[in-house]
This record gives structure tokens, C-alpha cells and sequence, in this order.
């Protein structure tokens, strides 16, 4: 795992590097031609050989390859590429990307199982070429312009100190808890979005292109869970140091522990325990791997020090993020790193089998249109009233009530209120659009809000903020559950009752008989820092919110969770 950049006529260079060296302390270079900067961190994992470092390029030197990322099916395409004459310096999983687009263009990327974010420079079109995997584990930003193409695995790296904020992006963060893709918290600046790749040259700019999506139909889910979980996990384990675990009481965690244990890999289990909060999850964990003979470490955390976690997140995280689960993440990646440069999580077990508390006593397979613009008219009249008005909010249409549910915090016009120095009208459909470009009519409700919060929540904010806590330290997380194999099984499972009447039936049924009981029947549990610091959150009311340059409100009418919000936003912003 590693941090990349790459520059056509813009500015970047070694201190620009320097940038990233957490994400990559084992070796750091930069290649030069005439205008094209490319360069590479490098966290050693597979082939731990100099051959391996980056930035790559193929046999006549016509291409040039800047990769962050793990290709779990490198062994089987590297055997193509070489019965098709394409010759390897390395055994580097990254190098098959190289030698994959120099034999199939774009098309490389329908052949890749892994995570990644890349960019090619192809000298022979002129041409860059860049892409981020399939639901956005590994992040890239980039600039443009007609003349220049700037990326970099973090927003810091390239963005200017004149970069102007982006309002509508602010009015996602504040509605959402999180900026989606392609927007970033500034005007010049995107990211590329999951499952999509861009082509730029100076002749004809910038183009996106789409190359995968989640499911979009439902099929009779006879293909073996077990048999696919274990391939899956298997191929995972790809690494020439040693792997961790973490391990709480949930099942998703709990099921990857399962899988090593049958897959005859031993390793360190490493739990988070709560011990200021009575939801501590650390003694299920115990019991889990007492009855698998596993190893086990348990990371106590406490909340005595919120206040400096808070500003550490903001050094880490290059956008705001809503969810205060980000500081958990943080201290639990900085213990597990002193020993580990590869950790597997659970993350993405809640989007493929339909584990979010927000799932249930959801309706059908169609909104009620009809009730739908009854409700619309009445949004309009409740204008003064907050407590009604964001109750009929959520019961415009099945996406509102989605949104709600999940990140209850801002109403539209409660957010155009708070930027309103910025002169914006962001309504009801531009802060649903995230989620309306990945909803698809006709499937199942709950496969249809699976396959939104995959392509939007999951990417947009778990994923960032799995990627920079440990990345901050020079550490990868491996995630299973968001294999795009696990995706399209779990995300075409039939919609039945029977296997819907708990919460991931299907990690149910493979856990059953394989781990104690009191395991399937432990409630869920987040993974917020409010479970073991809600206390310690009264220190932050101290900083004065007020006087803000960025929104404009009364810090006395905010709630908890908006106060949370809006202070984020500040230490994110107020960084340097």
C-alpha cells in the first residue's frame, strides 16, 4: 500500500512527496520526463524487493505506471501477460496493472479483483489514464485544466492555499456528514468516483468514463457462501509480512476470524475495548476467540483526551467527516500498527448483508407516490415548525426517509441558512441527488438503499475513514466484505423473509455452530466515540462557536450531534 502523484505541467516535486511518506516510509521516488512528474511512497508488503518499487514502467518505456493498492488475482493474470509475451521485473501485484493496459487498454480494469488507485501516463497517446477501484476503497484526487493534470492520493497534497471552498460540497457535509464524489470540499478540486476511470490529454481534456456498478438485479442465490467467503478471505492473505485481524463482537469481524481459523491461518486478534462505556464489546470478542484457540490483544480506549483526538483527526482527514466513529479508528490503528502492516476489518459486512439499525421497518419495492405529494405540500406548509417539518421530511419518499434516518442533522433550509454568505439555493433534490443516481426502481427496497449506501455512505465516508487512519500510520486494512465477488453475491440475494428477519442472516447461518452462542445473540453495536466519551464531549461546548467565517448561525440552537458537526468542520478547516 502506498500514496501516489503525478503531474503534467503542474508543480509538484519531492517535497510534494514528502507529503505522503506516511503512506509509504519504505521507499520514496520520483520519476522526470520533460513535463510529467510521477510519484511514488512505498508501505513494502508484497515483494519486498527494490524491483517493487514504483513508479513502473513497461519494456520499451512508453509507459509509466504510480499504483496504491492490492491485486488480489495478480498470480492469475501475471501467467497471461507473460503466455502473451509481456515481460515482469518484479512480483509486484501492482505490475499487472502496467502490463494490463499495454495488452487491453481500459479494459484491464474489468479483469482486476482487488482495491486501487492508479495512474497511468501512456507516452504514446499522450494520454493519462487514471482509476479508482470499484466501490472506492483507495481515494484519488486530481486537478485540471486544458493545459495540466495534477493527482494525488490525498487532497492535501495538491490543493493550494488560495483554494476557494465550495459551498454545495459544505451543504452535503452538513446534510450528509460526508462529500460525495466527484465533489471535494473545494471548487477546483475532485475526486474520481468508485468504479470509474478519466482520460485526459491536452488536445481533448478530461473525460469520465463508468466501467462497473453494483447488481442491479436480484438472482436465486444458490451459489455456496462458505466456498466464495473462504476464496475471498483466502486471496486477502496475499502478503510477504504478517497480517492482523481485528476482532470485535459483531459478526462481521467475527466471521473473518472464523474463515482464517478454517483456512488454517493463525494470527493476533485484535479487539477494541470500551472500558468508560457499558456497551464494551471486549468480552464477547474474548469469549469468540477462547472458542477458536486464537490469539488475542485487547486496545483499551478512553475518552480522557477527546479534544486532542479531534485535532489529530483534522491533520489526518483531508475533508470533514460527520461521524465521530473517525476518532475510534484513529487510536485503534495506532496501536495495531506497532506491530502490523496489514490489518483485516469487518467494514462493509453492514452494506453487502443489510446490518444498519436503518434498515428496518422499511416499506416495499415502490415509493407511494401519492403520499409522496401529500407530503410535499405539507413539507412547504411547516415551514416554522422543526420538529414537524423534519418529521415530514422523511416521509416525502423512501430516499428522504432514508436520508434521515441515517445522518438526521440538517434540513435543506436550515443549511442554506448557514451558507448564507455563499448565496446558494441547495433544496431537497440536490441533497438526495447522491443517493437518487445509485437507486434503482424495481428492486427490492432494501437491496435498492444496500446498493445506495454502498456506492455513497460506504465510499464516501467509511471507507476515507479506514483509508487515512491507517494510512496515517503506515498501516493497511484489507476489507473482505467489499471484494466486488462479495458485492455482487451478497447485493443479488433474493429478498426473502425468512433470511430477513435478522439482520445478516447469511453471516448467521455460517457462524452457527462454529462460535458460542451468545455471539449471534450480542445487539449491535457502533463504533462511534460518543460510546465511550459521550461525557467527555462537554469540553468541546467550550470553544466558541460562534463568529464562525464559514457559517452563519447561533451556536445556542444547535444540538449535540450539530454542534459536533459544525466543529469538525472547523478544526478540518482551520488546520494550518
Amino acid at each position: 500500500m502506498c500514496g501516489i502523484l503525478f503531474s503534467i505541467n503542474g508543480d509538484l516535486s519531492l517535497e510534494s512527496l514528502k507529503l505522503l511518506r506516511h503512506r509509504g516510509p519504505d521507499n520514496q521516488e520520483i520519476w522526470r520526463k520533460a513535463n510529467v512528474t510521477i510519484g511514488h511512497t512505498r508501505l513494502s508488503i508484497v515483494d519486498l524487493s527494490t524491483e517493487a518499487n514504483q513508479p513502473f514502467h513497461n519494456e520499451d518505456n512508453s509507459i509509466h505506471l504510480t499504483c496504491n493498492g492490492e491485486i488480489y488475482n495478480a498470480d492469475e493474470l501475471r501467467s497471461i501477460l507473460i503466455s502473451k509475451g509481456h515481460f515482469f521485473n518484479s512480483k509486484s501485484d501492482n505490475e499487472v496493472i502496467l502490463h494490463g493496459y499495454e495488452e487491453w487498454s481500459s479494459g484491464i480494469l474489468d479483469r482486476l479483483t482487488g482495491m486501487f488507485a492508479f495512474v497511468i501516463w501512456d507516452e504514446r497517446l499522450k494520454r493519462v489514464f487514471a482509476a479508482r477501484d470499484h466501490v472506492g476503497i483507495k481515494p484519488l484526487y486530481y486537478f485540471n485544466t486544458r493545459e495540466s493534470f495534477v493527482a494525488a492520493s490525498e487532497l492535501t497534497v495538491i490543493k493550494r492555499d488560495s483554494s476557494e471552498l465550495n459551498p454545495i460540497a459544505l451543504g452535503y457535509y452538513l446534510g450528509l456528514g460526508y462529500i460525495p464524489s466527484p465533489l471535494t470540499l473545494y471548487k477546483e478540486y475532485s475526486k474520481i468516483e468508485p468504479g470509474h476511470y478519466i482520460l485526459w490529454n491536452e488536445r481533448k481534456g478530461l473525460s469520465t468514463h463508468k466501467y462497473w456498478e453494483p447488481p442491479t438485479d436480484i438472482k436465486d442465490g444458490k451459489e455456496d457462501f462458505t466456498e466464495l467467503f473462504h476464496e475471498v478471505v483466502s486471496d486477502h492473505l496475499m502478503a510477504d509480512v504478517p497480517i492482523g485481524t481485528f476482532l470485535s463482537g459483531g459478526l462481521d469481524s467475527t466471521s473473518i476470524v472464523v474463515a482464517l481459523k478454517e483456512l488454517g491461518y493463525s494470527t493476533e486478534a485484535l479487539t477494541i475495548g470500551f472500558p468508560e462505556s457499558k456497551r464494551n464489546e471486549s468480552a464477547v470478542a474474548a469469549e469468540t476467540a477462547r472458542s477458536l484457540a486464537f490469539p488475542q490483544s485487547i486496545i483499551d480506549l478512553y475518552g480522557h483526551d477527546v479534544m486532542s483526538l479531534i485535532r489529530k483527526s483534522s491533520q489526518i482527514y483531508d475533508e470533514p467527516q460527520g461521524f465521530s466513529a473517525l476518532l475510534t479508528m484513529i487510536q485503534v490503528c495506532e496501536v495495531a500498527a506497532k506491530n502490523y502492516k496489514v490489518v483485516l476489518s469487518g467494514d462493509g459486512g453492514d452494506e453487502i448483508f443489510g446490518g444498519y439499525n436503518w434498515y428496518k421497518n422499511i416499506g416495499g419495492i415502490q415509493p407511494n407516490y401519492k403520499s409522496r405529494f401529500a407530503n410535499r405540500w405539507l413539507y412547504m406548509l411547516t415551514s416554522n415548525k422543526r420538529f414537524l417539518r423534519s418529521e415530514v421530511f422523511s416521509n416525502i419518499s423512501d430516499l428522504h426517509q432514508h436520508a434521515w434516518r441515517l445522518f438526521p442533522r440538517f434540513l435543506p433550509e436550515q443549511i442554506n441558512r448557514l451558507l448564507s454568505d455563499y448565496q446558494i439555493n441547495f433544496n431537497e433534490d440536490d441533497l438526495l441527488e447522491p443517493l437518487r443516481k445509485h437507486f434503482v426502481t424495481g428492486l427490492p427496497l432494501k437491496r435498492a438503499l444496500q446498493r445506495v449506501d454502498l456506492m455513497t455512505f460506504c465510499a464516501d465516508s467509511i471507507n476515507p475513514k479506514v483509508d487515512r487512519a491507517s494510512m496515517a500510520f503506515s498501516m493497511e486494512v484489507r476489507v473482505p466484505f467489499l471484494d466486488k465477488r462479495m458485492i455482487e453475491y451478497g447485493l443479488s440475494l433474493p429478498l426473502e423473509k425468512r433470511f430477513e428477519n435478522q439482520p445478516k442472516q447469511v453471516l448467521r447461518n455460517y457462524l452457527r455452530n462454529r462460535v458460542p452462542e451468545s455471539v449471534l445473540r450480542q445487539p449491535k453495536q457502533g463504533f462511534s466515540a460518543r460510546m465511550f466519551a459521550a461525557t467527555h464531549f462537554e469540553e468541546m461546548k467550550k470553544f466558541n462557536l460562534n463568529n464562525s467565517k464559514y457559517l452563519d448561525y447561533d451556536s445556542q440552537s444547535l444540538n449535540d450531534s450539530q454542534e459536533w458537526l459544525i466543529y469538525n468542520l472547523h478544526q478540518n478547516l482551520n488546520r494550518n
